[in-house]
């Protein structure tokens, strides 16, 4: 993992971001940030070196705690966890829709499936992941609260992988749990402690393009990574304010380049990481 400084955000040339708690990459390299505390949405150019927000809703309202969001056919929805709603921008930042308020009651997470047209919504409050198509209309509740497969304790943050799993940080079960839609499969790994491969306060949860699993805790300080099946591979990260290091890190996001994203929360920055391949050697190692 090399640390790409050039994209550390929120320090004093910019120093816009209060609380990011989540980070996704969207087209013609956009990145968006979710600040609740700023009540925005922040919008980074990183082919140009832009720089705007989004906040506006209906009249005079605005934005009040964005949590999450995630890009779907080029537009953004965003989670506000206050309002209890998902609200649909297009791509100039401009608000087109919004749908939940009927049923959520605390969201904090969102994940989008392409191939199945499924929008995932994690519900804290209600210990639920709620499923909605892209249009916004409610499909079907996934879980109730419990300790069993399929059951949760404070979901909070999700992702969707290429091949239509469902990874979701099952944060007070201090778990990650991972849906498969082909077979409405569940497994899970992790658990509570405080060695690597266990979770206190399970967070952000992304995957790369070898089936890597990232996910960051924000009371470990850190982000660990874990092979597809939960074994866990490595870990990066400490407490602390320097390249590399965290304080409350939140959402994660990896890019189709395997450039990791993090929501550095009380850092009031995003940090971007690389993951290098290492060329094996003569003998295939």
């Amino acid at each position: 993992m090399q640390g790409l400084g050039e994209l550390i955000f929120g320090r004093n040339r910019i120093g816009v971001l209060r609380g990011p708690s989540a980070v996704a990459l969207g087209p013609h390299q956009k990145l968006y940030v979710a600040d609740g505390p700023g009540r925005v949405v922040h919008v980074f150019g990183l082919a140009n070196r832009t720089y705007d927000q989004i906040s506006s809703l209906r009249a005079d309202k605005t934005l009040m705690m964005p949590v999450a969001l995630t890009i779907v056919d080029e537009w953004l929805y965003v989670v506000d966890s206050v309002l209890h709603e998902v609200f649909i921008f297009d791509s100039k930042g401009k608000l087109r829709d919004s749908f939940g308020s009927d049923q959520l009651v605390r969201p904090c997470g969102i994940a989008y499936c392409p191939g199945r047209d499924r929008l995932y919504v994690s519900d804290a409050a209600r210990h639920v992941i709620q499923v909605f198509d892209k249009g916004g209309k409610s499909i079907e509740t996934l879980g109730r609260r419990g300790v069993e497969p399929g059951q949760f304790n404070f979901p909070t943050h999700l992702w969707v992988d290429g091949g239509g799993k469902l990874y979701v940080s099952d944060t007070l079960n201090y778990r990650v749990q991972i849906f498969s839609p082909e077979d409405n499969s569940w497994e899970a790994f992790g658990g509570h402690g405080d060695r690597p491969g266990y979770f206190a306060h399970p967070a952000g949860i992304a995957t790369d393009s070898f089936g890597h699993i990232y996910v960051t805790d924000r009371q470990f300080e850190n982000i660990q990574i874990f092979d597809a099946k939960g074994k866990v591979l490595l870990a990066i990260g400490r407490e602390g304010g320097d390249v590399g290091e965290f304080w409350l890190p939140a959402g994660v996001f990896v890019d189709s380049q395997n450039k990791i994203y993090v929501a550095d929360s009380f850092n009031k920055r995003v940090q971007v990481f690389e993951l290098l391949e290492v060329p094996e050697d003569e003998d295939g190692l």
